[in-house]
């Protein structure tokens, strides 16, 4: 329970974590006391995060949060790493939180414009947590180099706080409804990036290769034994809840198929890059793709070229972004890895080809993977 009033400690803290204006002149001619501004604001929101704790039903009072909210949210834009990260510590222990009396983000920001990162909602009641998402997500659109800069730390300390599959779910759903479609697929290749590489998110990968062995509907999607057409599963894939989402970035919706051993899929998706203007943003991120295939987190993905013929879509996958490639250091990566798979085929020529049929003539196409082809098209057309 809460042990002692925490109005008067909240007041002081408040004061602190609102420095004065003259504070910005410091920062280019007195760095010395500029450091010291930093240690009182981490030390600050270290005091929060443990009222939080330690107090939570009284910190969560609406009264409460009208004060310090704002104040914590301002600091995600502080100068300083140190700053940033101890107010989305504090940011994560309030969306975590389950307040005494129901709390809205009109009640954080009410005297500024409260409008919603994606499309009004027909819902009035969407829960504290995917408001302040959306919220910081708004944040980001308006304030693209903070993207830029550091988005990816402070997605990375959000997803050592918060669980992080929930947090992906929210900003998929989210993105889905982004008009603006630049800006959508930046925050695909960010979150992409973060998703496939960060030790915050080892979890959602362990999850991502669970589905792609267990699941039925991914089973029928890779068209794979112990599929069901009538299977129908209680919780929704996170492979599939982040697929047409990551479809506003062709290459990272590429990397995450390639993940999840969603290899027809994937190999579908390498033919219809042929048909997108070859900017060089988008050899670009083909070109990051091929260099995270030949890092130590894909090598699973590579073992598996040591059969060639019990995984020929990833075969056609690979030598399709071959093709797409300019003969520069990625296309050599790639090239140089598939020369190594004509010793594989030369492993397995002794043994049968698969019972599934022709390499490349066979349709596997699922009326699933039918439909996730469609929706690519139309967005990635869009």
């Amino acid at each position: 329970g809460d042990r002692f009033p925490v109005s008067e400690p909240v007041a002081k803290l408040r004061d602190r974590l609102r420095p004065p204006d003259t504070r910005q002149l410091g920062l280019q001619a007195a760095g010395s006391e500029d450091s010291g501004l930093v240690v009182v604001q981490v030390a600050c929101l270290q005091w929060i995060c443990l009222l939080l704790a330690d107090s939570p039903q009284q910190m969560l009072q609406k009264e409460t949060m009208k004060e310090l909210f704002m104040p914590i949210f301002e600091n995600l834009m502080h100068p300083h790493d140190q700053v940033v990260i101890a107010s989305l510590r504090v940011m994560a222990q309030i969306m975590e939180a389950h307040p005494v009396e129901e709390l809205t983000i009109e009640d954080f920001f009410q005297d500024r414009c409260v409008d919603s990162f994606t499309a009004p909602r027909t819902s009035p009641t969407v829960d504290l947590f995917t408001k302040i998402v959306e919220r910081l997500l708004l944040v980001f659109s308006n304030q693209r180099e903070m993207l830029e800069s550091r988005g990816r730390l402070m997605i990375r300390q959000l997803c050592g706080h918060l669980d992080p599959r929930r947090l992906y779910v929210t900003v998929a759903r989210a993105i889905q409804q982004e008009p603006n479609k630049d800006f959508a697929q930046k925050l695909v290749q960010t979150f992409n990036w973060i998703l496939l590489t960060a030790a915050e998110t080892r979890r959602l990968r362990e999850e991502l290769l669970e589905e792609s062995q267990s699941h039925p509907q991914l089973l029928q999607l890779a068209s794979l034994p112990g599929s069901s057409a009538g299977s129908t599963a209680e919780v929704k894939p996170l492979f599939l809840e982040l697929l047409e989402p990551w479809f506003h970035n062709p290459a990272s919706a590429l990397a995450l198929c390639l993940w999840s051993q969603q290899y027809d899929l994937a190999s579908e998706l390498t033919a219809r890059f042929a048909s997108f203007d070859p900017t060089l943003e988008f050899l670009q991120q083909l070109d990051q793709l091929v260099m995270l295939i030949e890092s130590p987190i894909f090598s699973r993905l590579r073992l598996r070229l040591l059969e060639p013929r019990q995984h020929p879509a990833l075969l056609k996958c690979l030598l399709g972004l071959a093709m797409l490639l300019p003969q520069a250091g990625a296309f050599q990566a790639l090239t140089e890895r598939m020369q190594l798979v004509q010793s594989s085929l030369l492993l397995e020529a002794r043994e049968p080809a698969p019972k599934s049929g022709d390499w490349w003539g066979q349709d596997k196409r699922t009326l699933e993977l039918k439909a996730l082809l469609e929706t690519f098209d139309k967005v990635s057309h869009a």
